[in-house]
């Protein structure tokens, strides 16, 4: 299961049993239709306020210990595509606040959107109650 936002893998957490509830609240914020010539086009800027919590428990000799750890930030995206490719690629940079130890963590993430559709119009498509031809 994925660590809070704003921990890392390094931080290893042993546990046995856990659970997560993650909070997002996003939103676009600008529409700036910018076009770089043919290097980049900026489509949309968003923005996503998150709040993670992960509580886990370690049985370690049978000794059981509990913990809860978490997280809130936010998440600024900018929707873009590069050199005229039709896949749309999101640079986001992460702030995250560690409420437990009162530390911050700023992190880039980089995803891509694809979408594509399946099907088309056909001479078939628009026929409503006819028989299809043999």
């Amino acid at each position: 299961m994925a660590l809070p936002r704003g921990y890392t893998s390094t931080e290893l957490i042993l546990y046995n049993d856990s659970k997560k509830v993650a909070f997002n609240y996003a939103l676009p914020l600008l529409y700036p239709n910018l076009s770089v010539g043919p290097v980049a086009y900026f489509k949309r800027i968003q923005a996503n306020l998150f709040f993670d919590s992960f509580e886990y428990t370690y049985d370690f000799n049978q000794e059981f210990f509990s913990n809860t750890i978490q997280s809130a930030g936010i998440e600024l995206g900018i929707e873009t595509n590069l050199l005229r490719f039709f896949w749309t690629f999101v640079p986001t940079f992460q702030y995250s606040y560690r409420l437990e130890d009162g530390t911050s963590r700023f992190g880039f993430l980089m995803t891509t959107q694809f979408g594509f559709a399946i099907g088309g119009i056909t001479p078939y498509t628009n026929l409503q109650n006819q028989a299809l031809p043999q």
